[in-house]
């Protein structure tokens, strides 16, 4: 039902892509009109390389989750917990909620569960009891973790330098 309705999605936003005609702003830069055999064409090709693509989207109760070959690459939670600022100390508390820090400095204390933990910025320090997923962009953050969700790590992704992701102790 999901992949129904992202395809859906896809097609209507391919057919009002393929129906805006561009705009000529000099004769050199002129586009040859199509036929509408050939833009029906290319519908269907586009929609036969979607099909067989090997990315899938889908969601439940506002959570979105993204497949890649199989592999979960991202869910996230619908509810938000955000915190940020410069220089920021504080204690929070999570229950499976998508959690953004933002800021420089910063130290947190989180108890409970984050679905997906998302830091970025630099210098900042956090301390999180658990989490499904970590994504952490900028430098020279410190992220620890103190226990794994239903017996598995965390799945990480860094996109910053210098940053530190491991488990408490």
């Amino acid at each position: 039902m999901g992949k129904g309705i992202i395809l859906t999605a896809t097609v209507l936003m391919i057919v009002s892509c393929s129906v805006e005609k561009p705009r000529q702003e000099a004769a050199e830069n002129a586009i040859a009109p199509v036929s509408a055999e050939s833009e029906a064409e290319q519908l269907k090709t586009a929609l036969e390389k979607l099909s067989a693509s090997s990315v899938t989207v889908s969601g439940t109760a506002g959570n979105v989750r993204i497949e890649t070959d199989g592999k979960t690459t991202r869910t996230i939670p619908k509810e938000k917990l955000e915190i940020g600022g410069t220089g920021v100390k504080k204690r929070a508390s999570c229950n499976g909620e998508h959690v953004i820090i933002d800021g420089m400095g910063n130290e947190l204390t989180l108890s409970g569960r984050a679905g997906y933990l998302e830091v970025s910025g630099s210098d900042q320090t956090v301390f999180i009891e658990a989490a499904n997923q970590i994504e952490v962009s900028g430098n020279n953050n410190k992220i620890y973790w103190e226990k794994e969700v239903g017996g598995k790590v965390p799945q990480v992704r860094d996109a910053g330098s210098g940053n530190v992701i491991k488990q408490k102790g």
